[in-house]
């Protein structure tokens, strides 16, 4: 079951809450032509692609140094060495192609998963709040998400979303987000950590005080497991990195259009323009070791 469940995504509104929405964050030519469509709006994306509530899962071999094809999640191979070894989880890039409002969109990302230490398991959340605007990728790569991550036998999940914060008297919250483990990642060790429940609970409480301004609203939400099953239904884990495009699930897109080019650090097409999808990619490798 989701954690983020309670809490609809922009796409999943009334057409009238995404008008009022829109007019609240002053983008009031996009409110205008919400209300003008009426209830048709509701499948009308016309280049917004928030508007879209499917996700895409592709993958990308590690050790790559020219532009390489991605792979669909679901028909690699899974790599069964890693059960019961530890990785690092890190997000590498978020690029926005369009968000709901004008100039620059402040996001708070949001990542959840579960740690098995010992016979125990410990959930997981890491925050933080970027900065980019449309057409534009935030100013990180390689930032640790969870390191020490224990794969178990059946694989891992990872869930995420994505909030735009539109609201300035959240100033305070997002300050204390941006603080210590919210902001580094979660440096996982052999056995559970009395510190991490209390850590998960103030995020969380965190980022529903957030939710409740009408100047914020979840943009992204998705869930991706990735386990060691031969079956085509579902996405497989190895080392590498995972790339989560919000593109539509009508037939229309698919991989095989789709490059990523290390050199650029963007997803591209056969004529190198860059994928008008929001996107984020996410690495799976080894931690690493210091002597």
């Amino acid at each position: 079951m989701s954690v983020f469940d309670s809490e609809p995504s922009l796409c999943e509104r009334s057409t009238e809450e995404v008008a009022a929405f829109l007019e609240d964050i002053e983008d009031i030519d996009a409110a205008q032509a919400f209300r003008a469509r009426g209830p048709a709006a509701q499948g009308w994306f016309d280049g917004r692609k928030w508007m879209i509530g499917s996700h895409m899962f592709g993958y990308v071999p590690q050790g790559v140094s020219g532009p390489v094809q991605i792979q669909s999640a679901f028909t690699i191979a899974p790599d069964t060495s890693l059960i019961g070894q530890a990785i690092k989880v890190s997000l590498d890039k978020f690029r926005i192609a369009s968000y709901p409002g004008q100039g620059q969109h402040r996001v708070l990302t949001e990542i959840f998963g579960r740690n098995q230490a010992d016979r125990d398991t410990e959930d997981l959340r890491f925050s933080t709040v970027l900065t980019m605007k449309d057409r534009d990728s935030a100013g990180l790569t390689g930032v640790p998400i969870f390191t020490g991550l224990t794969v178990p036998p059946d694989g891992l999940a990872l869930e995420a979303r994505t909030i735009l914060v539109g609201s300035s008297t959240d100033d305070a919250i997002i300050d204390a987000l941006e603080s210590g483990p919210f902001k580094e990642g979660l440096k996982l060790i052999a056995h559970v950590q009395p510190v991490l429940p209390q850590l998960i609970t103030l995020a969380a409480g965190a980022t529903a005080a957030i939710l409740k301004r009408r100047k914020n609203s979840q943009i992204q939400k998705f869930i991706v497991g990735l386990d060691f099953s031969e079956t085509l239904t579902s996405a497989k884990l190895r080392l590498g990195s995972y790339v989560v495009m919000q593109a539509p699930d009508d037939g229309s897109f698919d991989w095989a259009d789709w490059r990523f080019d290390p050199g650029l650090s963007n997803v591209v097409n056969s004529e190198g323009e860059v994928a008008p999808y929001n996107t984020l990619v996410f690495g799976v490798s080894k931690p690493e070791v210091r002597v």
